[in-house]
């Protein structure tokens, strides 16, 4: 028999702070992806995602996309 499982809309993972690189010349902000928001959506280091500004809500959304394969990756096989 098959759960019924309710997929929450917004699950709150960790609250943290935009920091920067360590560049003196420019500092860029950057995005730290908490380990627990890594395992809950099956991130791993590679895994190519877009980062979407959703505007009414002031907020950022991370989706994990398809890796799109480049003419120039394909050449060098």
């Amino acid at each position: 028999m098959q759960e019924n499982k309710v997929k929450e809309e917004k699950v709150p993972l960790k609250v943290t702070t935009i920091s920067t690189n360590t560049s003196k010349s420019k500092k860029i902000p950057l995005i730290y992806l908490p380990r627990q928001a890594c395992e809950t959506l099956g991130f791993k280091v590679g895994t190519p995602v877009i980062i979407l500004a959703d505007l009414k809500e002031d907020a950022l959304i991370i989706k994990k996309i398809m890796q799109i394969k480049s003419e120039t990756q394909n050449e060098r096989r």
